[in-house]
C-alpha cells in the first residue's frame, strides 16, 4: 500500500494535480459554447496542450522527490513497468478531468444542433477523441523530454507541433493522420486510430528511454 502511494505521489504531485483541477474548473467558465457538439470540440483542441504539460515530469518528478537513485536501483523490467503506471496514473487523471469539465459545460445549457444527434453519443464521441489525444500529446511530451535531456525544451517542442498540428493550414492533412478532426470532418475516427497507436508507441518508447538513460534535466 505504501509503495502504490508513493507511485501516485510521484504520478500526481500537487502541482500537477493544483493546475489540473484549477483548469477543468475554470476552463467552462470561460470558453463559450452554443451546441452539445462544440463541448467535445473545445476540450479536444485544448486537453492535448494540457497533456503537454502534466506529463512531462513523468520521470522528472524522480528527480525532484530524490528517489532517482532508488530508481535505478531496480530491474529494468521493473523501471520500464514503473513508468508505464505513471503514464496510465496521468491518463487517468486527465480522464477525469475531462468528466468535470463536460459536467460544467452542461451547466450553461447546450442545445443539440439537429434533431438526429444523441446527447450520449455525443459524449461518449467526445471522451474518446479527447483521451486518446491526451494519450498521444502525453506520451509524445514524455518522451520529448527523455530524448532532449531537458523538461523545457521538451516542452517547448511539442507545443510547436501542438500548434502547428492544431492550426487552419492543417486541416487539409489526409484523414488517416489528422488529430484534429474530430467535429470538422466525418471520417475523424481514422486520425484519433492513428493517434492512438502512435501514443502508445511513444508512451512504451519513452519508458524505454527514460529507464536506459539516467539524466538531470538542463532545465
Amino acid at each position: 500500500m505504501k509503495s502504490l502511494k508513493t507511485q501516485i505521489k510521484l504520478a500526481l504531485p500537487w502541482y500537477i494535480t493544483g493546475v489540473g483541477v484549477l483548469f477543468a474548473l475554470v476552463y467552462p467558465l470561460v470558453r463559450g459554447i452554443t451546441f452539445y457538439d462544440e463541448i467535445g470540440i473545445a476540450l479536444d483542441r485544448i486537453f492535448p496542450f494540457l497533456s503537454l504539460v502534466l506529463f512531462a515530469d513523468t520521470y522528472h518528478g524522480d528527480i525532484l522527490g530524490k528517489t532517482a537513485e532508488n530508481f535505478y536501483l531496480r530491474e529494468s523490467g521493473r523501471q520500464t513497468g514503473a513508468l508505464l503506471a505513471r503514464l496510465l496514473w496521468k491518463l487517468g487523471f486527465l480522464s477525469l478531468l475531462f468528466l468535470v469539465s463536460y459536467r460544467l459545460f452542461l451547466f450553461r445549457s447546450p442545445r443539440l444542433f439537429s434533431v438526429e444527434e444523441i446527447p450520449a453519443v455525443l459524449f461518449w464521441e467526445a471522451a474518446f477523441a479527447v483521451v486518446v489525444g491526451a494519450l498521444f500529446w502525453g506520451g509524445l511530451s514524455c518522451f520529448l523530454v527523455n530524448a532532449l535531456r531537458s523538461l523545457w525544451a521538451g516542452v517547448g517542442l511539442g507545443i510547436v507541433l501542438y500548434l502547428a498540428l492544431a492550426s487552419k493550414h492543417a486541416e487539409k492533412l489526409p484523414a488517416a493522420v489528422n488529430m484534429f478532426a474530430y467535429g470538422i470532418r466525418p471520417d475523424w475516427q481514422s486520425g484519433k486510430i492513428f493517434e492512438a497507436s502512435a501514443g502508445v508507441a511513444l508512451a512504451l518508447l519513452s519508458a524505454r528511454l527514460a529507464a536506459k538513460s539516467p539524466f538531470r534535466p538542463r532545465w
